[in-house]
């Protein structure tokens, strides 16, 4: 990998520093750098500080801010070798180079050795050996690994709600709220006569 400036190149070698002090409280990933850190326990989180200027799209990287302007101004400065396909970030092009021409997965997961053409792609992955879900429907209370997920889980329909509980009668806007909702009542409390006048509680989970 090549850099425009020597102070570049010495940063970026920290990311290959054997020391890594700075360890992750989430998962088992540690960094050379504090701000790296930082930066990766925003993938935990639902923030994102860096907001597009032009379209209100925000980010969790500066550098994906960096990268996401450049498709506002048209630019497409990096082109494929091999099928001269042009892209405006770098990083798509060594996905496309990946996914499209070589095969090549360099990003393996720790705990099953699945391996993926994007480090994104594998840190959703690890998600699901974690079971973090950090977005939360507003509506149902349902959770989500991918913020995608709860987007294509919220109503399109946002004028009024149309399902309603029969055994508590709120509403919901989705009929998937609704389902999630009513595993709540799934618990119910029965009760069985026995030859006494006692009656006994039983607990029926389904």
């Amino acid at each position: 990998m090549a850099f425009a400036r020597p102070r570049c190149l010495v940063r970026h070698k920290t990311i290959h520093a054997e020391d890594k002090a700075y360890q992750c409280d989430i998962c088992p990933k540690s960094f050379a750098r504090s701000d790296n850190l930082a930066a990766h326990k925003r993938t935990h989180s639902t923030e994102r500080p860096f907001t597009c200027d032009i379209c209100s799209k925000s980010f969790k990287d500066s550098s994906y801010l960096i990268n996401h302007k450049k498709t506002h101004a048209g630019e497409k400065p990096y082109s494929c070798d091999i099928c001269q396909k042009p892209f405006s970030y770098k990083t798509v092009l060594r996905v496309h180079i990946r996914s499209q021409h070589t095969g090549e997965r360099p990003f393996q997961c720790g705990i099953c050795k699945k391996a993926f053409y994007k480090r994104q792609t594998m840190g959703r992955h690890m998600k699901t050996h974690t079971g973090e879900k950090n977005y939360q429907c507003d509506s149902c209370g349902k959770q989500f690994t991918r913020s995608t997920a709860l987007k294509s889980h919220k109503p399109t329909d946002i004028g009024g709600k149309h399902y309603e509980c029969d055994m508590c009668f709120i509403t919901f806007m989705r009929k998937a709220c609704l389902q999630h909702h009513k595993k709540e009542h799934a618990c119910k409390t029965e009760y069985k006569h026995h030859k006494t006048t006692h009656y006994m509680i039983i607990k029926v989970c389904q």
